[in-house]
């Protein structure tokens, strides 16, 4: 209250001093009151509409809030005060979630025009061949700019990968995937996973996929974070689950160090539940507490998806049971015992 009363005050003295309605509509904020926080921060911009920190929030308060058309409008003035191409990258972010490809490809080619970066060249070049029709021409030219670092950063090098595939040129993707694997640090989740997740999108066809898959192992065989990820690939086929589990199974019972492999089961377990593949989910989160049993937050996943989707509410029940034992005071485990 006391900081709230400051803010205003603040505000009263000197309408232009822009910190007191950040200030004030943080407050707002932490306290749930959004449409408050927005009137703050709209009075603040009425007074100094070139502020730029104030945008921003009102931007972020307003996506929050599942007002995208007026995000974007703030944005829209935003851009016509300074060809800022923050603006346009924050205006494609937002037309990304709305899933219209074609307006955050205009937002990019706009901020591309007004500089240049390896993260931007990511971005666009990966739009540019999602949409309807892929302008490949386009990627492969952003991709090739001498201030984008393709040969250098394994994600570049895929996404040109996918556009040397969509023009047929099989040879030349092989070769591209073949070096951007090579870049992969084999230690790392998360850059075997990213890895593994955009190579996906080279090819629709499992088949076409599977055989690429074959050409990247390497003379000593794929380390044991590419495997559980190629075994990941492998769950989303039902020709090939079986395969994958038995994968998983070995890494399991081979590794040294589990700490690792339980980090990479409990993403893939994740990313299986988020694209709805909920019996395999459901295998990777029982091997999760095979290694980890009293891990609350698996167990109530487990829980949940047996209950809600597989059907199974007499295996849901105790390990829900046990995850509220583990963790009372929280409410999602509370909501998946009364489920």
């Amino acid at each position: 209250a006391d900081a709230q009363l400051d803010a205003e005050q603040a505000l009263r003295l000197n309408t232009k001093f822009y910190a007191s309605p950040l200030l004030l509509a943080a407050i707002h904020i932490d306290r749930k009151d959004d449409d408050k926080a927005v009137g703050v921060l709209r009075e603040g911009l009425a007074v100094e509409p070139r502020n730029d920190a104030l945008r921003s929030q009102l931007v972020d308060v307003l996506m929050r809030t599942g007002r995208a058309g007026d995000a974007l409008a703030e944005l829209d003035a935003a851009k016509a005060r300074s060809p800022d191409p923050r603006w346009n990258i924050r205006s494609a972010e937002i037309y990304e979630r709305t899933n219209e490809v074609a307006k955050a490809v205009e937002q990019y080619g706009k901020a591309w025009e007004l500089m240049r970066s390896p993260g931007l060249a990511a971005r666009y070049s990966d739009l540019l061949l999602r949409l309807p029709k892929p302008d490949v021409a386009k990627a492969k030219e952003v991709l090739a700019d001498p201030a984008v670092p393709t040969e250098r950063e394994f994600s570049l090098l895929l996404t040109r990968a996918r556009a040397f595939r969509l023009e047929r040129k099989i040879p030349e993707a092989e070769k591209d995937a073949k070096a951007a694997f090579g870049l992969v640090d084999q230690t790392s989740t998360d850059q075997v996973g990213v890895f593994f997740q955009d190579l996906r999108s080279m090819s629709a066809n499992a088949a076409e996929l599977f055989a690429l898959v074959d050409k990247l192992k390497p003379a000593e065989g794929f380390s044991p974070l590419a495997t559980m990820e190629i075994s990941r690939l492998k769950l989303n086929d039902p020709a090939r689950r079986a395969e994958g589990l038995k994968s998983i199974d070995g890494v399991l019972a081979s590794a040294k160090d589990t700490k690792p492999i339980l980090a990479s089961l409990r993403q893939m377990g994740g990313v299986l539940y988020f694209e709805k593949n909920y019996e395999a989910a459901a295998e990777i989160y029982q091997r999760v507490l095979k290694i980890d049993a009293n891990n609350a937050e698996i167990q109530n996943n487990l829980a949940y998806t047996y209950s809600k989707y597989l059907n199974r509410h007499a295996d849901a029940l105790p390990l829900a049971v046990s995850a509220v034992k583990a963790m009372p005071e929280s409410s999602n485990m509370l909501d998946t015992l009364g489920s």
